[in-house]
């Protein structure tokens, strides 16, 4: 009976998570910026791309053939010297489970050795201000700090003169030379920025000069950020045409995602199954820009099952068919909570219907332990409401997660829900028994 007419099915979008804009952005027809948030959730804008002559560019900011001392390059891997005005960037912690955190600084000058107290300083390019550090005279020159990790550096010409080359651990361990491994750069929202170049005149990943591609493979290494279906990989590609300007490309899992609207060109759009809506603007004669609205956890379609005239009753302790409403309201929308069936989020410190349902506790976090959720049935006359609420937002939202993948699972009037994922988190009846006036019910 589910898809004959007594039922409708309906979509009515995508859940309102936070979003931020990230993609690459053309400041001028031969650079390209990458556009991403650091570990302070500050905007950045890495230079990435540098049109030298077709076929050929530089990552950084400008052209090394401008005869300008300092190039102002983009180090992503160790083994190149960082000199004056060079931008870098630093990540530590892992991706995997969140802790990862990515900047980017740029090296704006040092005292030599001989003067007295030497310092050196950095600009951090997210929050727009001076690091600025003592230089030591023997072993690690300095220690850089953020994000709660430290990132230690070393001279790489003689400091007997201001403005020395470094080395600099950009990944936070004590090697100072992996060619091999550039970091990745963890925006905020936790997407990741692998970087790869094809070409190149240094040794390894260190390539900065006479690149004919370079590439971003975008992913969502955190599981805790999307529900079972993993989000869309998302390959960028930047080259240099005979012009020379700079020109952009984007490989997802399927051409399909992209749409151009009647009445408009130069410009199509797509989404991620991260619930990222991609703008990919292609002018005829500049370059291409991939800018999309990131969200800080997967969107989720707010998909309905909606019924006109069943109702609810019990029958020995187990329940029967209930009518699903068609709409999703706050908690000062529902004037009564008898009135109809309610599936109530949040616990009662935030949520009023969920703490009518509990009596209106004078303690709103009675009967809740941080790091556990519970989901609760209550009996409202001839309605039936459910509570999923816990300590924390965090812990609601992982009770929300097992209802709505492992629902099979759950028995009797109530269960609380402990765990890290919505996969390997524990169902367990209550660690106290309930009143004895609970009304006894098992949920099909």
């Amino acid at each position: 009976m589910l898809f004959t007419c007594s039922w409708d099915i309906e979509f009515t979008g995508l859940s309102g998570e936070e979003t931020h804009r990230i993609g690459l952005d053309s400041p001028s027809s031969r650079r390209y910026d990458l556009h991403v948030f650091d570990g302070d959730d500050n905007l950045v804008k890495i230079p990435v791309a540098y049109a030298e002559a077709e076929n050929n560019m530089t990552m950084g900011k400008d052209s090394i053939t401008n005869g300008r001392t300092n190039q102002e390059r983009v180090h992503w891997a160790e083994g190149t010297a960082i000199q004056k005005d060079d931008y870098f960037v630093l990540t530590a912690g892992t991706a995997s489970d969140g802790s990862a955190k990515s900047y980017l600084l740029q090296y704006r000058n040092s005292d030599k050795s001989t003067k007295t107290s030497p310092k050196i300083t950095f600009k951090n390019m997210g929050s727009g201000e001076d690091l600025e550090y003592s230089v030591s005279t023997s072993g690690t020159v300095a220690t850089i700090k953020l994000g709660g990790y430290s990132f230690q550096l070393t001279n790489d010409s003689s400091m007997g003169s201001d403005d020395f080359n470094l080395n600099v651990s950009l990944d936070g361990d004590t090697d100072y030379t992996d060619t091999a491994n550039p970091v990745n750069f963890i925006d905020s929202y936790g997407s990741q920025w692998a970087v790869n170049v094809d070409g190149g005149a240094d040794s390894g990943n260190a390539n900065q000069t006479n690149l004919t591609g370079i590439n971003f493979t975008m992913t969502t290494p955190n599981t805790d950020d999307y529900d079972n279906f993993v989000p869309s990989t998302l390959i960028y590609t930047i080259t240099a045409d005979s012009t020379p300007e700079v020109r952009a490309g984007l490989l997802m899992d399927s051409a399909d995602n992209f749409i151009t609207p009647d009445g408009e060109t130069e410009v199509k759009y797509g989404w991620t199954s991260m619930g990222a809506f991609i703008t990919f603007s292609e002018p005829s004669s500049d370059p291409d820009e991939i800018l999309m609205e990131y969200p800080s956890e997967q969107r989720l379609p707010l998909v309905y099952v909606t019924s006109g005239a069943t109702t609810s009753s019990t029958v020995s302790g187990d329940l029967t068919s209930v009518k699903v409403v068609d709409a999703t309201k706050l908690d000062s929308e529902v004037a009564s909570v008898s009135a109809q069936n309610l599936i109530t989020v949040g616990g009662p410190c935030v949520n009023t219907v969920s703490a009518e349902l509990l009596g209106n506790p004078a303690d709103c976090t009675e009967g809740f332990t941080p790091g556990v959720a519970r989901v609760k049935l209550f009996e409202e006359g001839t309605s039936v409401a459910m509570l999923v609420a816990g300590y924390s937002g965090e812990d609601t939202r992982l009770a929300g997660k097992v209802v709505a993948n492992r629902w099979t699972e759950l028995s009797g009037s109530e269960v609380e829900i402990e765990g890290t994922t919505y996969s390997d988190a524990t169902i367990s009846a209550p660690s106290a028994a309930p009143a004895a006036d609970d009304t006894e019910e098992t949920t099909e």
